[in-house]
């Protein structure tokens, strides 16, 4: 092929030179050289552009979805993959039997406000108004507990938590007590703790709401959520203190402080504090004070609840009637203007049915893709309601008026995945009881 095609010329391939066509030329067979050939190419070719001139022009103007639409992993995150998740927990909660597990006596306590299972031993720690009692399984296969009153408080016990590393902190009114808890070897009903508990007093008057552990194998800290912003309980060399500190400054205005209702750990240094003012603040606790703080979304309503999904998504429930779901991942940058409109959430639950007056008397839980949330509309209406964290719906089998004339589950827990607990279990207080439903 030559270089160029130069009309009325011909390209010698022997002796790399154009020669002009003259009369008395003979073109080979299929020679291209000609003018009419020529004129021919050009044509064809300018033909060509011109349609995929149009074409690209066509492309441009027609909407298309986002190649995004295309990820593979795009249904799961949405939750709209028919696969069978949803199926096998539908009929996990379908099967759902009513347990009697512990009833507490009267003369101990009258209201069980907060407990915690451990789920190496199987057994219970229960807070009541100012006590702590411990329930220790008679038999592994029945929901029979042996029960002793491991400590008394001065006031009523606000919340309680534990660590991977089992240290148990309990927050009573005005001051934090942490209690190491013996080995699953060492472990009987008269016995939970080692000897020598440590207590830190606060300095001035606070409000503590809420408390969370570290999830860190090793560590044992804690969070603590305040009136006066987010704590750290942490062990040191020399003992145990209060660490660094996240003063939670209003969105609105910065001169001022707000309550924060709701804490929990998103990583092993990533804080979750959820606050009066119906933001959500993410605090690097490496990063003491504001400085580490990123204010990221702003819920509905005043935040009572706020929980880790998974690596990327949180779950958020408001003082009204508010659940939501959140994918840190895709979260526009917040208003802090007063009366800024809420971020958009990623799922919202429609049936959330807890009313305003009763969201500090109820309980809340998260695990794997279930949400247990409880519901207390009025003296006779109370239970459970039990939710796909994906797409936000009810399960059928919700636990509502199943037993009226009782109290509020004051507090929900979802204990299963280990040796002990081999099926998924909801556990919840009432009164002075607390059921099991597996």
């Amino acid at each position: 092929m030559p270089p160029n095609e130069l009309p009325g010329y011909y390209y010698d391939e022997v002796k790399k030179k154009y020669f002009k066509i003259q009369e008395n030329h003979l073109a080979r067979p299929g020679s291209n050289y000609s003018r009419t050939a020529i004129k021919r190419g050009t044509e064809l070719a300018l033909a060509q552009e011109r349609e995929e001139d149009r074409e690209q022009l066509e492309r441009e103007q027609t909407v298309q979805g986002s190649k995004l639409l295309q990820h593979s992993l795009l249904r799961r995150e949405l939750g709209s993959r028919k696969d069978g998740t949803g199926v096998r927990w539908d009929v996990w909660a379908d099967g759902l039997q009513r347990r009697k597990a512990l009833q507490v006596e009267r003369e101990y306590s009258h209201i069980i406000s907060q407990f915690i299972v451990d789920e190496l031993t199987g057994s219970l720690i229960i807070a009541g108004d100012r006590e702590l009692i411990t329930g220790v399984p008679r038999d592994s296969g029945k929901d029979e507990y042996q029960m002793t009153v491991a400590a008394f408080t001065n006031g009523t016990i606000f919340s309680i938590a534990l660590s991977p590393s089992r240290v148990l902190m309990t927050v009573p009114k005005g001051k934090v007590q942490i209690d190491r808890l013996v080995s699953p070897q060492t472990l009987s009903p008269n016995q939970l703790t080692n000897d020598g508990s440590i207590q830190l007093q606060t300095w001035g008057l606070h409000h503590f709401w809420a408390s969370s552990a570290c999830p860190h194998s090793t560590r044992s800290d804690f969070a603590l959520a305040t009136d006066g912003g987010t704590w750290l309980v942490v062990e040191n060399q020399t003992g145990w203190g209060f660490g660094p500190y996240q003063v939670s400054l209003n969105a609105a205005n910065n001169d001022m402080r707000t309550d924060v209702l709701a804490v929990d750990w998103q990583s092993i240094n990533v804080v979750l504090s959820g606050c009066r003012d119906r933001t959500v603040r993410l605090w690097d606790v490496r990063i003491p004070g504001v400085p580490g703080t990123s204010l990221r979304l702003r819920h509905p309503s005043a935040i009572n609840y706020v929980r880790r999904l998974n690596d990327n998504s949180i779950i958020v429930a408001g003082m009204e009637r508010q659940l939501c779901t959140y994918d840190l991942r895709f979260l526009p940058t917040i208003d802090t203007t007063y009366g800024a409109p809420p971020t958009r959430p990623f799922t919202i639950f429609p049936e959330y049915g807890t009313t305003e007056n009763q969201m500090f008397s109820v309980g809340f839980d998260v695990s794997e893709n279930i949400v247990a949330a409880g519901v207390a509309e009025d003296s006779e209406h109370y239970g459970v309601q039990l939710f796909d964290a994906k797409s936000g719906r009810q399960m059928s089998a919700s636990i509502r008026n199943k037993h009226p004339g009782g109290s509020p589950p004051r507090c929900v827990k979802l204990v299963g995945g280990s040796d002990l607990w081999p099926a998924p279990s909801l556990m919840y207080s009432s009164g002075n009881g607390i059921n099991r439903w597996r």
